[in-house]
């Protein structure tokens, strides 16, 4: 359960959370259904800045790392927004046809890179009058992670293409995940050997794209409990993994699941590290820079149906 140690921040947001993000090891920006974009000093534990958009937030980054002043954003308005938090200046940089799902910083070209429902990647840049590129994609996007000049994308055909953003026409690998399900988030690993990619049916799969170790997957975030039959052997559920993070330091994987619990695990050994309980789903989480520090977005995601009493919503710091 949460320790003494945990810190939750104040004023979180109203609805579903869609993603928390550090640009360093202090500010922590926070994307929201409820339209906003938060930013907060986890130090300091204080609401330093926010802005209301038009429509639900479903992913945000920061346009260049370590830079807490210039941001991205983007969801279900299908606009691609760049805010500059010091001037207070928002510019549309471009759109897609459907949903944004997915917002990332590829930062050595100095591009945003958004994923759509329309079944397109595009990358955009501050300086440039339209998108620098636009890749299509085999299906809906779901989810996204970049690392050095690697981008995986993670569709809902239940595969991953891995693309080399130096050219990206083409993805240089398409592997399936064997899902039953939707696909729900990606991460690389340490090292940027492979990736980690959930799925809604409490399943992680880890492949590796520079490496010549197995892929594997793993089985998580189930709950066993008596049946309230008579005689019957328990019953054990199964809930989606919503939010993969890697630790920047040593690696070890950190898995949130709508059954409140966040996880962290030792990927080689492929053996739980610790695990935290919580009320509520846990909906995204993000390690700070030097890895001493982990966020994450804890509210109800509608997975149960529509409750009006369902749990409140928190961000957790929770020191590493």
């Amino acid at each position: 359960y949460i320790s003494k140690m945990t810190l939750a921040l104040p004023s979180p947001p109203s609805d579903i959370i869609s993603r928390t993000i550090f640009a360093d090891n202090i500010h922590l920006l926070v994307a929201s259904w409820d339209k906003t974009l938060s930013m907060y000093n986890v130090d300091t534990n204080a609401l330093t800045y926010s802005i209301t958009g038009e429509a639900p937030i479903l992913d945000c980054a920061f346009y260049l790392t370590g830079n807490p002043n210039l941001l991205a954003y983007s969801g279900l308005e299908k606009r691609i927004h760049y805010h500059d938090v010091t001037s207070k200046k928002d510019i549309v940089l471009g759109e897609h046809v459907d949903v944004v799902q997915s917002l990332i910083s590829y930062n050595p070209k100095g591009l945003i890179i958004s994923g759509s429902w329309d079944k397109t990647i595009k990358g955009w840049a501050i300086n440039s009058p339209t998108y620098v590129f636009n890749t299509t994609v085999s299906d809906k996007v779901y989810a996204m992670a970049a690392a050095e000049h690697f981008l995986a994308i993670g569709t809902a055909d239940k595969n991953v293409s891995v693309f080399d953003v130096r050219k990206i026409d083409q993805p240089f690998a398409i592997r399936p995940t064997g899902f039953e399900y939707h696909i729900r988030s990606l991460a690389w690993l340490q090292n940027n050997e492979g990736y980690a990619v959930a799925s809604s049916e409490g399943k992680v799969a880890v492949e590796y794209v520079t490496s010549s170790k197995k892929a594997f997957s793993f089985k998580c975030h189930k709950v066993v409990k008596k049946s309230t039959t008579e005689g019957e052997p328990p019953v054990t559920y199964v809930y989606p993994i919503n939010c993969l993070g890697v630790h920047p330091k040593y690696g070890s994987l950190g898995t949130g699941g709508s059954d409140g619990s966040l996880c962290i695990w030792d990927v080689e050994s492929r053996k739980k590290l610790t695990k935290w309980q919580v009320e509520s789903s846990i909906q995204t989480l993000a390690f700070n820079k030097d890895g001493t520090k982990l966020a994450f977005g804890c509210s109800y995601n509608m997975d149960g149906g529509v409750k009006e009493d369902h749990e409140n919503n928190y961000i957790y710091v929770h020191p590493v």
